[in-house]
């Protein structure tokens, strides 16, 4: 079992200039007002079709959350920081990505941090 908290996930937001990807633990909400304060401006959630648009080499409803692999910008929920090992979906259903803290940081390097997240009960 992958601990929920160790599951990183994608959540495609929508803001005036574009999008923005989100970066939690699966256990997570995004918090819109958080992500809103964070970067000055308005968000709200993309549609479903914006999602498989933005994500057409995905299955429908996969968001991996590698926003360079998609020329996004993006934020991420800072209690992902300083984790051992995380797992992403890599677009698709079935398969999940497994990588070392470390590296998952080299990879998101230059996303910012933010508390963007409220856990899901």
């Amino acid at each position: 079992d992958v601990p929920q908290d160790n599951l990183a996930k994608g959540v495609l937001m929508k803001r005036k200039d574009g999008y923005l990807l989100a970066i939690v633990p699966s256990s997570c909400h995004v918090n819109l007002d958080a992500v809103a304060d964070f970067i000055r401006q308005p968000v709200g959630l993309a549609t479903e079709e914006e999602v498989a648009a933005v994500f057409a080499d995905c299955e429908v409803g996969s968001i991996p959350p590698v926003p360079s692999a998609y020329g996004l910008t993006s934020v991420m929920e800072h209690g992902l920081q300083g984790l051992h090992e995380l797992y992403f979906d890599g677009g698709d259903h079935c398969t999940l990505i497994h990588i070392n803290g470390r590296d998952f940081h080299r990879l998101t390097a230059d996303v910012p941090h933010a508390q963007i997240a409220v856990r899901i009960h």
